[in-house]
């Protein structure tokens, strides 16, 4: 992606899915980058068909925005802003 985005990809082993450890890795990485960083909002894009990805996304606040198509693969996209400060 151009400057100044950045991509952040994951993934885990099956002997370690579904107990919550993705989650919590996509919350904690979202957590500091809008509190250590000028970061104002973060895109996430999940493969259609990777269902456990896009409930990750889903379960950490991003909200859906649209469906892409990048090299022949549809994807959601989502968007998560940083909330202001009262």
């Amino acid at each position: 992606m151009p400057p100044p985005n950045r991509e952040i990809m994951y993934a885990i082993s099956n002997k370690h899915t579904n107990k919550g450890y993705t989650t919590q890795a996509v919350q904690g990485v979202v957590k500091y980058l809008f509190e250590n960083t000028n970061v104002e909002e973060l895109i996430a894009l999940a493969l259609i068909r990777n269902i456990s990805s896009n409930r990750v996304i889903q379960k950490s606040g991003f909200d859906f925005l649209d469906i892409i198509e990048l090299d022949i693969e549809e994807y959601n996209i989502y968007k998560l802003a940083k909330r202001k400060k009262e």
